[in-house]
């Protein structure tokens, strides 16, 4: 497999580097199996919507 090399891009491109993905794990609840939403603090039982909205707005943003 081999590709050229490209010296700039045809297009304008965006890059967003995030240091650390846990902020996006859903966490499982073990007595449905099922995923919780993001933001959910299990301790707390209460949803944070930071996370989420980062997430949409990140993807928003390319």
């Amino acid at each position: 497999m081999h590709s050229d090399f490209k010296e700039r891009s045809s297009a304008q491109a965006k890059q967003l580097i995030i240091s650390d993905s846990d902020f996006c794990k859903n966490l499982v609840n073990t007595a449905t199996g099922n995923t919780e939403d993001i933001g959910y603090n299990k301790w707390e039982r209460k949803y944070y919507k930071g996370n989420k909205d980062f997430i949409l707005n990140t993807v928003e943003y390319a």
